[in-house]
């Protein structure tokens, strides 16, 4: 890579692209999709196609367009100003539930090590806090709020924090991958079929809706094309192996752990993973297993918190996004866009508060997914646009709207779903209309 300039070459954007995706957020989605079942391992493989079409997608936008700025540059030139800045809109409120999920996935973790603390020093309080049902929106409003206050300190220490932990977050998630098929019960995965009670397609519908949140990142490759070398060949085969790595991690460990644990017992769980590992390995691995997963997601909070605020704050520089989110000097952490920011999370994380962990991270994901399943919608109606020339371009894009569009119908059946979708597309549209006013003092 040296010879380019110090550019990526395929191996190293592939491992951008499933670095990206699996991330911290996934380690509370086996207790979410208990509630449906091991069936869900169809819903992987579904999954698993339908984001290959979308790698396909933004690797020939890539193609055709490398000097757009991501996704909200390529729905731009191809649909236009108005739903490019949706695109925007849409991807910055996607930022906030997707934070406050992976802090409630953090205090899943906390919660599982706590409760083994409380167990075993016969803390009697304790053990009523950790079942108080504000316990898990209070602990991902801490972390959330925790997180914030690095940023405050500046992007160094955001950078050291993530780098620590980042090793960390394949550990737990590996390990049930490889060594959960020592003790994977066959009779078991089969009893955790369809606990739902669905039809097979309502099932299987049902997990893919939930399962896109793990590959949110597809995009990753694409959107850093100009960091890519030989991007017309790169992109495509970057962005493909990025997805096939993490789809064979991820299907591999969703089958394993259906195999380890009822599906009751996932549901219930608030750390799914380390609770696998208990049942492989005894109880002080579980609880390295949960400490790792705890740390990987405080680190990838932190890194996601200062992506939100650099996305309002580079909206802002480009005159969309009112000025307050810029700093005031260079070098100094943007304070009042952090709290603006710490502000929306908090309020995200108190309205989809549940009495379960698992619950509320549900919520969370749907939202997640739908919000950037709609700006993925709009790059396929851009490629239409800007790539209707080539057949597979078409047909890549058809296919990308079809499975976009199921993919937000399903979820958009969820009540609180629809009302924070509804909400994210009136506060875009507001700015939107809203924006000449600081662009004129800009100007001025």
């Amino acid at each position: 890579m040296a010879e380019v300039k110090g550019k990526l070459g395929p191996f190293a954007a592939g491992i951008l692209v499933a670095g990206n995706m699996i991330g911290s957020g996934v380690f509370l989605l086996p207790a979410t999709l208990a509630g449906i079942g091991s069936i869900s391992v169809v819903g992987w493989v579904v999954t698993t196609l339908g984001v290959m079409v979308l790698a396909l997608v933004f690797a020939a936008l890539a193609r055709l367009r490398p000097e757009a700025p991501g996704l909200t540059g390529y729905v731009r030139e191809g649909v236009g100003p108005f739903l490019g800045f949706q695109t925007l809109g849409l991807y910055w409120a996607s930022l906030w539930s997707g934070n406050v999920a992976i802090a409630v996935a953090a205090a899943g973790y906390l919660t599982s090590i706590l409760q083994a603390g409380a167990v075993s020093g016969h803390l009697g309080l304790l053990s009523q806090v950790l079942a108080h049902p504000a316990w898990g929106a209070a602990a991902a409003g801490g972390f959330v709020v925790l997180m914030v206050l690095v940023n405050m300190v500046g992007p160094r220490l955001v950078a050291r924090l993530g780098g620590l932990t980042m090793l960390l977050g394949l550990l737990p998630i590996l390990a049930v991958a490889v060594l959960g098929w020592a003790w994977f019960d066959l009779a078991l995965f089969q009893k955790s079929w369809n606990v739902s009670g669905q039809p097979f397609f309502g099932a299987v519908q049902a997990s893919v809706v939930q399962i896109v949140w793990a590959f949110l990142g597809v995009e990753s490759a694409a959107v850093a094309a100009r960091t890519v070398r030989d991007p017309e060949r790169n992109i495509a085969r970057a962005t493909i192996g990025g997805v096939a790595v993490a789809s064979v991690i991820y299907i591999a460990a969703s089958a394993a752990i259906f195999g380890l644990l009822p599906a009751g017992d996932l549901a219930k769980s608030t750390a799914p993973f380390a609770d696998a590992v208990r049942v492989m390995l005894g109880a002080v691995s579980g609880l390295v297993i949960a400490a790792c997963a705890l740390l990987k997601a405080v680190g990838a909070l932190g890194g996601w918190v200062l992506c939100t605020a650099e996305t309002a704050e580079t909206a802002a520089e480009e005159r969309l996004f009112p000025p307050i989110f810029i700093r005031k000097a260079p070098g100094s952490p943007p304070r009042a866009n952090l709290l603006i920011n710490m502000g929306l999370m908090l309020t995200v994380a108190l309205l989809t508060a549940s009495p379960t962990i698992a619950k509320t991270f549900n919520d969370l994901i749907n939202i997640s997914v739908v919000l950037s399943t709609l700006a993925y919608f709009w790059s396929c109606v851009a490629l239409l646009r800007l790539g209707w020339s080539e057949p597979k371009n078409r047909l890549w894009a058809f296919v990308g709207l079809a499975f976009c569009a199921w993919v937000i119908v399903a979820a958009l059946q969820d009540p609180k779903t629809l009302m924070f979708t509804v909400a994210a597309l009136v506060l875009a549209s507001a700015l939107y209309l809203l924006r000449p006013l600081w662009a004129k003092k800009a100007a001025a």
